[in-house]
This record gives C-alpha cells, sequence and structure tokens, in this order.
C-alpha cells in the first residue's frame, strides 16, 4: 500500500482511487502501522469526500471497521466528531446506521477509557471522555445515558462530580431530564 500526505505534512485531501490500496491502508490503520496523523488523515480525508459526495457514509463507516481498536486521541476525537456530524443532517436509515455505529464504536473506547477521570491520566483522555460520553448518550448507549444521569441526580442533590466531565452530564441531564432537571438548571442559571 502506498500513503499520500505521510505525515500529514501537506494541506490538502487525498482521495484513493485503487480500493484495493484503501483497504489495505485501512488494514495497516487496525494494525497500527501508521502513525496516530496518518490514521486521522486516511479517515478525515474519506469523510471529506463522504460530505462531498465522491464517496457514500456507508464506505466511510465500512472504513471505520479498520479503527476498532484505536487508542490515539487525534483519530478518535475526529471520528467522534465525524460521526456526530453526519448524524446531525442524516435523515432516516443513513441517521439510524451511524447511529449503531457510533454507540458500538464509542462505546468501545467508553468502555476502554472508563467514565471516571482517574488522577494522573492523559488531558487528551479527559477531554475524549467528555466529549463521547454526550455523544454516545445520544445514539443511545444504555450504560453512557445511566452513567451520566445517574451523576446528573447526584449534582441535582448538591454533590459534587468531577468537573472533566461536568459538561456531558449536564448535557444528558437536559436531555432527558423532567421538569425537576429543567428547575435544576434554571436556578443554576439564576
Amino acid at each position: 500500500a502506498y500513503k499520500v500526505n505521510y505525515g500529514q505534512a501537506g494541506f490538502y485531501r487525498v482521495k484513493y482511487n485503487e480500493r484495493s490500496n484503501l483497504n489495505e491502508l485501512r488494514n495497516l490503520a487496525l494494525s497500527k502501522v501508521l502513525p496516530p496523523q496518518d490514521r486521522w488523515g486516511l479517515q478525515n480525508d474519506l469523510y471529506a469526500l463522504a460530505t462531498r459526495g465522491d464517496v457514500s457514509i456507508d464506505e466511510y463507516l465500512d472504513f471505520l471497521s479498520g479503527y476498532k481498536d484505536e487508542d490515539a486521541f487525534l483519530p478518535l476525537t475526529s471520528i467522534a466528531n465525524n460521526l456526530f456530524q453526519a448524524y446531525l443532517i442524516m435523515e432516516g436509515t443513513k441517521r439510524d446506521r451511524i447511529a449503531a455505529f457510533g454507540k458500538s464504536f464509542l462505546g468501545g473506547v467508553l468502555n476502554h477509557i472508563g467514565y471516571e477521570p482517574k488522577s494522573g491520566e492523559r488531558q487528551t483522555i479527559s477531554i475524549l471522555r467528555d466529549q463521547i460520553i454526550w455523544h454516545a448518550a445520544v445514539y443511545g448507549f444504555r450504560d453512557a445515558v445511566d452513567f451520566s444521569f445517574a451523576k446528573f441526580s447526584s449534582l441535582m442533590k448538591g454533590k459534587s462530580i468531577h468537573p472533566d466531565i461536568m459538561k456531558s452530564v449536564m448535557q444528558v441531564g437536559a436531555l432527558i431530564g423532567n421538569d425537576e432537571a429543567m428547575g435544576w438548571f434554571k436556578k443554576r442559571i439564576d
């Protein structure tokens, strides 16, 4: 396989015309032979082509199967953002497929990094966790919803939660909360 723009040193998009080369690059991403910036660049270029209509969103999601064991911040945060953007603009079965993929993919990431911030962990992990708890909850990932709402309930009772997950917990609380939750938000704003 050949990778154009190795190291993502250039500011341009790459479209691979040979499907076999792109498939082999996906395999290299899966085995992490490629460095994180190239794993990011490959999927991000393909997503840009999907937004332009040059490839389908299904092709992008199929390509992401090569990222199931991804653990680097740059590709993961980009994938999460790309999936969420696509989820917000797609409709019908495409939106459902994005949600199903996002639920599975982000659920795996959360199970790997954990829901609670840990002492001494890298800040990039904390940033990623806060981002994907919210996205996973929107996709209907039950563990993320239950965790966040339990934390939100504690917050409403005056207990503190870790500030690194505060945003996502409050987003989920606003998403699924009742009148009591909305009253709590109003009091907090006042």
